[in-house]
């Protein structure tokens, strides 16, 4: 059940030149959130940004701290994510979650990989973590600008999973897109894709892994409420005709299987 509370920020980490992780306490949100799902985070005071914003949860209980230790990991991209950056530790943030759907466990024998593009590397880690969890052998293949954005994949590192990098720049890992490392794993034995990103890169993916591996996405959409009012985060789903192909990316998702959606 989501719960609307006002939380006070433990630490707001700098892990490169735009990206932070900010961390808080919440017995509720860490005890219900599944991998996948999301919050809304805003501010008390002040009236700008007048709407929350979402975020992935990036991760709970992380070691060596409480178990009701929850965290999201952001990049400066506009005012919103301006003015959380802009927080201390001891100030507050209005946060509504845990929200819409989360990834389904992997069919059995498959080899889950983990397919990240740029921030939306943050919706992966707490899968990741459960994955480890079950004893099930997750690899990040994470696809970024330049090496600038490494640090964002240091949580995947700390568990030890295999991280393959692909950089546009070539700066780090391979040049190119991170697609050319899916491709290298999806032919020989049963994988399970679980892909967050941008628009474009899940695309790709889902088209990619069509036939031959099983695929879940955690789309990045828009959005002003988070539980399906405002109706601003809709996606087309691959059925239904007129308005009924269109589902809600807040409530429905924001993770499908891909097949489920039309690319």
């Amino acid at each position: 059940m989501p719960l609307d509370s006002t939380v006070t920020l433990l630490e707001n980490r700098r892990l490169g030149p735009a990206a932070f992780v900010a961390t808080f306490r919440s017995e509720p949100l860490a005890r219900d959130t599944r991998p996948g799902q999301f919050v809304m985070i805003g501010f008390p005071t002040g009236s700008e940004p007048l709407l929350r914003r979402p975020y992935s949860v990036y991760r709970v209980g992380r070691p060596g701290s409480p178990r009701d230790t929850c965290e999201v990991q952001y990049k400066v991209v506009g005012q919103g994510t301006a003015r959380l950056a802009s927080l201390r530790a001891g100030e507050q943030i209005s946060c509504l979650g845990p929200l819409g759907t989360g990834f389904l466990p992997p069919a059995p024998g498959a080899v889950p990989l983990l397919v990240a593009g740029g921030i939306g590397i943050a919706g992966l880690l707490q899968q990741a973590v459960h994955l480890t969890s079950l004893g099930l052998h997750a690899r990040l293949l994470f696809g970024c600008r330049s090496a600038e954005d490494l640090p964002l994949a240091e949580g995947f590192e700390a568990l030890g999973l295999p991280v393959e990098i692909a950089t546009e720049d070539g700066s780090a890992g391979r040049r190119g897109l991170v697609t050319a490392l899916l491709e290298e794993h999806l032919d020989g034995s049963a994988a399970e894709v679980y892909a967050c990103g941008p628009q474009p890169m899940l695309r790709a993916v889902a088209r990619q892994a069509a036939g031959r591996a099983g695929c879940q996405v955690a789309v990045e959409s828009p959005m002003a409420c988070g539980f399906g009012v405002c109706l601003g985060c809709v996606v087309e789903t691959a059925k239904g005709e007129g308005f009924g192909r269109y589902v809600r990316a807040c409530v429905e998702g924001p993770v499908f299987r891909a097949e489920a959606l039309r690319w």
